[in-house]
């Protein structure tokens, strides 16, 4: 990298003209120049700055939104970091759990999952729409973006929702044709109700294992530690 101020390589103290240590020297120096005029310009601006996720974070509260969210950008957000760090932490725990009641479970290639609304049809005599359930016969496992922890923020878990309707994939049992349905109700007991995935959750009743796999699926560290969901989740607006 090459200082536009002191026009040097610095391969041992690589640094731009704003952090240039003989910039700040010269400003010291010569406090009434340009280039001190200029910095004392741009620290000014820089306090009026205003973080867009702590604008998002605090909408709902002026106060500490003029707080917290001025006088930083988002790079810079300390608060930014720290709440990505903890939900980083709290996903890739849900993720080894998930691992652990999977093979618990005895969810495999072979599995006979129940599914509650395999299809929907207007019962004209009822005057309203009916599930129909059946049975699917589990061939693979699909681990999608936004598995995480469904109460991990209220975004993460409208990914969640999203993307797991097409988790579990396979052929239906009466007709032999493809399919696929949501991820099933899992136990876990470092969870509420002892249930890693509620039964109830999504607004929708999950499907159930009816009979275990033959075959465990292989769930890599690669999955469990990935960023990409929290990423995603803490990507800058577009």
């Amino acid at each position: 990298m090459r200082c536009s101020f002191c026009h040097r390589y610095n391969y041992d103290n690589p640094h731009n003209r704003l952090g240039c240590p003989e910039r700040k020297a010269y400003i010291v120096k010569n406090p009434d120049s340009w280039e001190a005029q200029k910095d004392k310009s741009r620290k000014a601006r820089a306090k009026k700055r205003k973080c867009s996720y702590c604008a998002e974070k605090y909408r709902y509260n002026h106060q500490k939104c003029e707080q917290l969210a001025v006088g930083h950008n988002r790079r810079s957000c300390k608060e930014l970091k720290t709440d990505k760090a903890n939900d980083l932490a709290l996903c890739r725990k849900w993720r080894e759990d998930f691992r652990n009641a999977v093979k618990s479970s005895g969810l495999g290639i072979g599995a006979l999952i129940s599914a509650p609304d395999y299809q929907t049809t207007w019962s004209p005599g009822e005057e309203k729409y009916i599930h129909i359930p059946g049975i699917l016969l589990v061939t693979d496992l699909s681990l999608n973006i936004g598995l995480g922890e469904s109460s991990l923020t209220h975004k993460l878990s409208r990914i969640n929702n999203w993307e797991n309707p097409r988790a579990i994939r396979g052929r239906w049992v009466h007709d032999n044709q493809p399919g696929h349905v949501g991820l099933p109700a899992l136990e876990n007991p470092n969870y509420a109700n002892g249930q890693l995935i509620n039964i109830h959750e999504a607004g929708a009743m999950r499907s159930t294992i009816i009979a275990p796999g033959s075959i465990d699926f292989d769930i890599p560290d690669r999955w469990v530690h990935d960023e990409e969901a929290i990423d995603y989740l803490y990507r800058r607006p577009s």
